[in-house]
């Protein structure tokens, strides 16, 4: 039971990415806000993602570099990879 759960939640955490990254590469500059709606959409087919899970990925892609905050809005997350 709980390999199975890590398995899903593994699987979640790489759909939440590549949502992200997809949205982030089409929009090139976003607002949390509008990010975290993006993705709840992009992904509503498959599961409907807790905002914290999804700031999570945020902050994960922010940290490998796939994207950054904007130095003078900190709410805006602008596109990099």
């Amino acid at each position: 039971m709980t390999r199975t759960r890590h398995a899903i939640e593994g699987d979640r955490k790489h759909l939440l990415d590549a949502a992200i990254v997809r949205i982030m590469k089409a929009k090139k500059e976003l607002l949390y806000g509008q990010i975290v709606n993006e993705t709840i959409e992009a992904v509503k087919k498959h599961f409907v993602p807790e905002v914290k899970d999804i700031k999570k990925r945020i902050t994960s892609l922010t940290e490998q570099e796939y994207m950054r905050r904007d130095e003078e809005n900190n709410n805006l997350y602008i596109y990099v990879a």
